[in-house]
């Protein structure tokens, strides 16, 4: 009989001791949900910081690009030469000068198209950042996402779709946003996934 309780004895202790290690459990998950929910709150803010950065750091490589596109404008505008109308005399010109001068023509516009720079909203999803661009219209997809990967927008780990919101066709890493039709204000959406 006093086997019997000894043995009930160091049973209510085990039980008792037990009961209090799960106490001391239960309140380790409460304070650990906390923490957590407070590490949460910190993420959450800390992305949005990021997200703030980001655009303000796509916003400077913007304000560069364009810095570096505008020299090369005004060089252009310096050097033109205005000549006034009475000192010009058309010269009798052998067949082949006026084609000559047709394909002048169509490289300086060619060459003012490569200055061309356009004002374009750039999507990143699903992480949903939107930023405004001011981009030479020449520049490839590629570059696009070159640019965005240098200014750690993007990773290199990430696989990549470019789209022209307004008609929904892909932009492919060699194409360039003039070649596709893109306009002032068109969004370009990268999706990541």
């Amino acid at each position: 009989m006093l086997a019997l309780q000894t043995e009930q004895s160091e049973l209510i202790k085990a039980h008792e001791a037990l009961t209090a290690e799960k106490q001391q459990a239960r309140d380790t998950v409460v304070i650990l949900t906390k923490e957590l929910s407070q590490l949460q709150g910190e993420n959450a803010e800390l992305k949005v910081e990021t997200a703030k950065l980001n655009k303000q750091l796509i916003q400077t490589a913007t304000k560069l690009a364009s810095a570096s596109v505008m020299p090369v404008m005004e060089k252009v505008v310096e050097e033109q030469v205005v000549i006034p109308v009475q000192e010009v005399v058309p010269a009798p010109q052998p067949a082949s000068k006026p084609a000559e001068v047709a394909l002048q023509g169509e490289s300086e516009a060619q060459e003012e198209a490569e200055d061309e720079v356009l004002t374009i909203n750039v999507a990143i999803m699903p992480q949903g950042d939107e930023f405004e661009l001011e981009l030479p219209a020449e520049i490839s997809g590629m570059d696009i996402i070159s640019e965005l990967i240098d200014a750690e927008v993007l990773t290199e780990d990430m696989n990549f779709a470019i789209n022209l919101k307004r008609t929904g066709e892909g932009i492919g890493g060699d194409e360039t946003l003039k070649g596709i039709g893109v306009r002032n204000g068109d969004l370009i959406v990268i999706d990541t996934e």
